[in-house]
């Protein structure tokens, strides 16, 4: 079993307390495939105290909520859905886990900051903005494979969720894209051209319509 850090979701409580949110969903799906999470804390001081000492293979920059309002193109304004702490937290685990030169996969809200991190943009609304182009939450599309990575070849279908996204000319020079929603030309999936780092907009612990590309991007990063 190896042990990954995963980022989390900021929420609220009944009581208006500000709180860490780990989706059941995620613990289920690592635990399936091997994986031991290792949640991290939205509101740690130290990072580098919490960390210390503990095993880690990579890390999972987990879904939900919005990017920084600094990372849309045009810019956006700051979002409800949007979280500063959560930002902080995850650059600075990204940025741990390249100089240890450890895999990171990104999902859905987290392959948007991956890009970010290394200068990429993302689009508001980006269905909307593409002709023709409808997704209803929760339901499946496919997804087409462009650059065989991680023995993928051919179409996947794939539960959709995420309201912003990440066009092809937004892509940050060092990822290479390998999967597309063809039909509204948005990025699905991304590769770093040289680090093991990856992600995907899709949520691989959400539905088993994805399971198939879904395991071969998480075996195929860490290891498994």
């Amino acid at each position: 079993m190896i042990d990954l850090l995963i980022s989390q979701r900021d929420g609220v409580d009944r009581h208006g307390n500000q709180i860490d949110v780990l989706e059941k969903t995620l613990t289920v799906y690592f635990e399936s495939l091997g994986v031991r999470l290792r949640p991290v804390s939205n509101f740690l001081e130290r990072l580098d105290a919490y960390l210390d000492g503990m095993r880690c293979d990579g890390l999972v920059l987990s879904g939900g909520g919005d990017v920084a309002p600094a990372l849309f193109e045009p810019r956006e304004a700051p979002s409800p859905a949007s979280c500063p702490a959560r930002d902080r937290i995850e650059y600075a685990l990204v940025k741990q886990m390249v100089e240890q030169h450890r895999p990171i996969l990104g999902i859905c809200r987290g392959m948007q900051q991956l890009n970010g991190y290394f200068g990429g943009k993302v689009t508001a609304g980006i269905h909307g903005k593409a002709k023709g182009c409808v997704r209803t939450p929760g339901r499946n599309h496919n997804v087409t494979i462009v650059e065989p990575v991680f023995g993928l070849e051919g179409q996947y279908a794939v539960t959709h969720y995420h309201d912003h996204g990440v066009a092809r000319a937004q892509v940050a020079p060092c990822f290479k894209v390998f999967a597309v929603d063809a039909d509204c030309d948005v990025v699905e999936g991304i590769a770093h051209r040289q680090l093991r780092i990856a992600g995907v907009q899709w949520h691989p612990e959400r539905g088993a319509g994805a399971a198939e590309i879904s395991e071969r991007v998480v075996k195929g990063l860490f290891g498994l």
